[in-house]
């Protein structure tokens, strides 16, 4: 099961990942493509970690991902597979443990851009894996979500993942403030 969402309503326990446009960009530019993704406060079973996997390369094809003991080894996951530009995959519970990861094109899967060895995801823990920059260049990285939202607060979390875009300001809806200032690439 896949859940894209392309836009969401900010509330309690909401993470959001954006992939921005310049931090020069014209006001009222509309080329920035914000993914949000709305996260359950729910925690994982003792033992488990939950992953999910963001697909944030512009120019990648649609992609399947594969997950075993080794990258070698591994075996495809229909709940993290699937996915296109700016979609993200549900969470899945996996038991803690080191993992060997492959992403793979949907349309052939003996082409595996990203392989990784030895992931380790520890119990009561959440993960966010991106795949980003262009197929050229294409790299992995892995993020612990922290949610420290509960039923009185929210929390937002801006990671910038476009790798051809300089530094970003990320401002308020009015344009008046900037909450984050001069955020790298990853």
């Amino acid at each position: 099961m896949r859940t894209p969402r392309l836009v969401g309503t900010l509330g309690a326990a909401t993470l959001v990942l954006a992939l921005a446009a310049p931090a020069a960009a014209a006001p009222g530019d509309t080329g920035a493509l914000q993914l949000v993704i709305l996260d359950d406060s729910g925690t994982p079973a003792a033992g488990k970690a939950w992953v999910r996997v963001l697909h944030g390369s512009p120019d990648a094809p649609e992609v399947d991902v594969y997950v075993g003991a080794t990258a070698a080894t591994s075996a495809k996951v229909d709940a993290l597979s699937g996915l296109s530009f700016a979609e993200s995959s549900a969470y899945v519970p996996v038991d803690a443990g080191t993992y060997g990861v492959k992403v793979c094109a949907t349309a052939d899967a003996t082409i595996c851009p990203i392989t990784v060895d030895g992931l380790v995801l520890d119990a009561g823990k959440k993960y966010t894996v991106v795949a980003s920059n262009a197929l050229a260049d294409i790299e992995a990285s892995v993020v612990v979500d922290d949610p420290a939202a509960d039923a009185t607060t929210g929390q937002v979390r801006v990671a910038h993942f476009s790798a051809d875009t300089p530094a970003v300001d990320v401002l308020t809806q009015d344009k008046m403030t900037a909450v984050v200032e001069n955020a790298p690439y990853k």
